[in-house]
Parts: C-alpha cells; sequence; structure tokens
C-alpha cells in the first residue's frame, strides 16, 4: 500500500520483520495460518459474524437472514423472528450489523434500524428474543436504533455503540428490568 524508505532492518527470532525509516521504527508479524477460508455460498453480501460457543458459526446478510452453520460447515437452519431454527430459507427481517455472546451464553445481536436483540436459550435451538428500541418517553431506553457493535468489558459490562446516538451502557435493575446508560441521562459529560 505504501513504499517506505527502509533504513534498516532486522527478523527476530519469533519471525517479525523489523524496519526503520526516516519517521518510525515499525514491526511486522507473519502468523502461519492465522485463518481459513471457508466457502459458504454466493450471493448474500454478509453483514456480521459469529462463533458461538458451540462453534456454530452465525451470519447475517443485507437481505435480513440470520444463518446457522455448524462446526463442519453444514447449514443448520435460519434464525426465525420467533427464536426458533428453520432448515428452509426465512429472512429474520431485520439487518443485523453486529453479534456479541456475552459471558453467560446470552446472544445479542444489532440491527441497522431496529434497535438491540437480546437472544436467551430456552431449549435447544430455541431462543426467546427480546428487542429493545429508543422509546422517546423513556431516558432510559436505547439512545438510538442503529447498533453498529457490541462489546463485553473485562469487568462484564456490555456497551452498545449506536451510530447516531454514541455509546450505551447495559445496566440491570434489582428487579431484573434492564436499561440503557448514555449521554441522555447519566452518561453526562460524554
Amino acid at each position: 500500500k505504501y513504499s517506505p524508505n527502509i533504513l534498516n532492518y532486522f527478523l527476530d527470532r519469533q519471525g517479525n520483520l523489523w524496519f526503520c525509516n526516516t519517521w518510525d521504527v515499525t514491526k511486522i508479524s507473519f502468523f502461519p495460518h492465522a485463518c481459513h477460508l471457508q466457502s459458504i455460498d454466493t450471493g448474500f453480501e454478509t453483514r456480521a459474524f459469529l462463533i458461538d460457543r458451540e462453534k456454530n458459526l452465525w451470519t447475517s446478510t443485507k437481505k435480513g437472514s440470520v444463518r446457522i452453520y455448524r462446526t463442519d460447515g453444514s447449514l443448520k437452519g435460519y434464525l426465525t423472528p420467533e427464536g426458533t431454527i428453520s432448515p428452509n430459507p426465512v429472512s429474520f427481517s431485520k439487518n443485523i450489523y453486529c453479534f456479541m455472546e456475552d459471558k453467560e451464553g446470552i446472544s445479542w445481536m444489532g440491527s441497522k434500524q431496529d434497535g438491540l436483540f437480546r437472544l436467551e436459550r430456552t431449549g435447544n435451538d430455541r431462543f426467546k428474543i427480546r428487542q429493545f428500541t429508543r422509546q422517546k418517553d423513556d431516558p432510559y431506553s436505547l439512545s438510538y436504533n442503529s447498533i453498529y457493535t457490541i462489546f463485553q468489558d473485562s469487568k462484564n459490562r456490555i456497551w452498545v455503540g449506536c451510530y447516531g446516538g454514541g455509546l450505551n451502557l447495559i445496566e440491570e435493575t434489582q428487579e431484573g428490568e434492564i436499561r440503557f446508560l448514555h449521554s441522555g441521562n447519566k452518561l453526562t459529560g460524554y
């Protein structure tokens, strides 16, 4: 992508290439077989993917489907809006842009315009799905409905990044209700 003016270089025992130019020192690491390619199919524009704790591969497409593949690469099925996995093609009907499975095994899906989805396993290939969206009359609802990233930090806090609404921190109340902390309520100064 660029042509550096290399003044000196060194290859260390781990196989890293170090070089210096007129501006800085750069380290390049070469990881053999850091990933492998697996052909799933063609004609679908993938938006997000997740490998869950059971090693299933979840993918979402621009056309609104969420597909789940077994560890051997075979199609397990399609996630339905009701929380089941169908062997037949079915649309989840929302554009999912990100996935995250938390340390409790609960899966989270962020959509482009339809908020956040929480998927809790209720049985074999069955999920209870709960949707969270921005509610204008509730200051502790999601700050915006376009979710582009979800992350669980080292303190087990879950952060949701909204396009147009900034960061949201998920907080569970003593009553078990989920609310979102953001710049419109308790994350003042953010």
